[in-house]
């Protein structure tokens, strides 16, 4: 200011002036958009969390936020993408369990996602179809796993009740199931042994054309058993594996059918899980669930011994009395 010229102290004042605003202006709008953006990070990073929250949740078979006390469950839905295989095995080991320890006023009943009926309590679906269970059933609780049979679902449910004091009747001896198996829908043609080990698409294939050749779907059918296979696995533990087709090609089975096929060497599935029997399935109807009940006395009681011999045995009719009479 000391150099400044006479008469041009009011126009140099007036623009630093000038400039002080524009800097003060310039500064609030980067520290504005600097809070912003750090706003933005820490909402992305709580979502983030969520999210990773959710997906441990599922893995474990967590439920979600809302829960259905133990004293007012009555009516707990299974549901996937057909409804016919994975979801009802689910449900059918659910159930004998819970009848086991006396809950024998509890429903607990299979649904292709789309059908879940709207007065089911608790919903328990695969964690790769959450979003369209949720949609589906919005008034229940969720359940999402990673597998149907393998999970906590039963532990939670049961700790539930136990802690609701809900009364229980006396378990009773295990009932036989109130359906018999109708004619033709597992024939003794249709039991294979000693099969040469091959990759899982080659067995799911082999399975579905065997049940093409029998008359219970058409070809179509066999693609959409591979493309379930591609989106959620089938092997349900125990040396075990269940293809059926996705909900698409449902229109394609012409009557309920069942085929089993022994890999005593096994066929590798996801994760490095080995199924020594491979049980093609194709439902229309109910038809398949006497199947799926005694799939599920299978694996909560038979043990590793019993297991073994059906892998190694050489007698088609061991394998059939073993799905057809549980």
């Amino acid at each position: 200011m000391a150099m400044t010229a006479p008469g041009a102290y009011f126009a140099n004042i007036a623009a630093v002036a000038a400039a002080g605003a524009v800097s003060f202006a310039i500064s609030s709008i980067f520290i504005k958009a600097t809070a912003k953006a750090d706003a933005e990070a820490e909402d992305g990073l709580a979502a983030a969390q969520a999210n990773m929250k959710a997906m441990k949740a599922a893995s474990k078979g967590v439920a979600t936020e809302k829960q259905v006390e133990g004293k007012d469950i009555k009516f707990i839905a299974y549901a996937c993408d057909a409804g016919m295989g994975s979801s009802a095995l689910g449900a059918a080991a659910l159930r004998k369990k819970l009848h086991k320890d006396g809950f024998t006023n509890i429903t607990v009943k299979n649904f292709a996602i789309g059908n879940i009926p709207k007065d089911a309590q608790i919903v328990v679906s695969h964690e790769k179809l959450a979003q369209r269970a949720i949609d589906d059933s919005p008034q229940a609780e969720h359940i999402f796993v990673k597998d149907f049979t393998q999970n906590n679902v039963y532990d939670m449910i049961s700790e539930r009740l136990k802690g609701g004091g809900v009364s229980t009747a006396a378990p009773a001896e295990e009932s036989q199931p109130e359906q018999t198996l109708k004619e033709g829908v597992l024939l003794k043609e249709n039991v294979k042994v000693g099969l040469k080990s091959v990759t899982k698409e080659e067995a799911i294939k082999a399975a579905g054309e065997l049940l093409c050749n029998s008359g219970y779907v058409d070809k179509p059918y066999v693609e959409g058993m591979l493309a379930r296979e591609r989106d959620i696995s089938t092997y349900i533990g125990k040396g075990i594996a269940i293809p059926h087709g996705e909900n698409a090609v449902k229109e394609h089975v012409k009557k309920t059918g069942i085929v089993v096929m022994q890999y005593p060497d096994g066929v590798e599935f996801a994760d490095g899980n080995i199924a020594h029997l491979i049980v093609g399935i194709a439902g229309k109807g109910d038809d398949h669930l006497v199947i799926i009940q005694n799939l599920a006395t299978i694996t909560i009681d038979y043990t590793d011994e019993d297991l073994e011999k059906a892998y190694k045995t050489k007698d088609p009719q061991v394998l059939f009395d073993m799905f057809t009479k549980g």
